[in-house]
C-alpha cells in the first residue's frame, strides 16, 4: 500500500533537480529517516524547488515553489500540476498558506486574515474552519516571497 501524506510516516522535500519528493518513514525507522524509501516525485521544471508545503488540513494537496520564479499547486494523486503560476520575475524562495475565506454549511462567508483586513470576529470563523471545529470550505492562497523582493499571494481557483 503506497502511504498518503495525511499518514505520519510520509514526508516531503524539496529538490535540486527540480523535483518534490514523498518519503515512506516506516523503513528503517522514524529516527534513521535517511534509509527512508522515496514513494512518489513531482516536478514541472528543472529549476531548484526551493521549498514544499502542505495545504492545511489536506492528506493530498502541497504546493512548491521553484527557482523559476513558479508557484505550483500539486495533488499526490495526480502526475500533472493542478496550478502553476508564475509568481516572481526572480526566484520563488519561500512558500507558505494563508486563508483568506471561509464558508460554512449555512452558507454565511466569513472573510478574514490579517493579510486581508477583517475584523477580530470574522478571523475567528475562518481559524475554527481551518481548525475543524466548523463545518466550512475555506478558500486557500499561496503566499510566496522571492529574489524580486516581493511578497505574492496566489489564490486558489476553488476552495478545499
Amino acid at each position: 500500500k503506497r502511504p498518503l501524506p495525511g499518514d505520519a510516516c510520509v514526508a516531503a522535500t524539496s529538490h535540486v533537480d527540480g523535483k518534490v519528493r514523498l518519503w515512506d518513514t516506516r523503513v528503517g525507522g522514524a529516527s534513521e529517516v535517511n534509509h527512508a524509501t522515496s514513494v512518489a516525485s513531482f516536478g514541472r521544471s528543472t529549476q531548484w524547488v526551493s521549498q514544499v508545503r502542505w495545504l492545511p488540513g489536506s492528506e493530498f494537496l502541497f504546493g512548491a515553489a521553484d527557482y523559476s520564479g513558479a508557484v505550483t499547486l500539486w495533488d499526490c494523486r495526480a502526475a500533472s500540476p493542478l496550478a502553476c503560476n508564475a509568481a516572481h520575475s526572480g526566484k520563488a524562495l519561500c512558500l507558505g498558506w494563508t486563508s483568506i475565506a471561509a464558508k460554512s454549511d449555512t452558507g454565511e462567508v466569513a472573510k478574514g486574515g490579517e493579510s486581508v483586513g477583517g475584523n477580530r470576529s470574522t478571523r475567528r470563523k475562518v481559524a475554527a474552519a481551518e481548525e475543524g471545529t466548523v463545518q466550512a470550505e475555506v478558500q486557500w492562497a499561496m503566499v510566496s516571497g522571492g529574489s524580486d523582493s516581493c511578497l505574492r499571494a496566489t489564490p486558489l481557483t476553488r476552495t478545499y
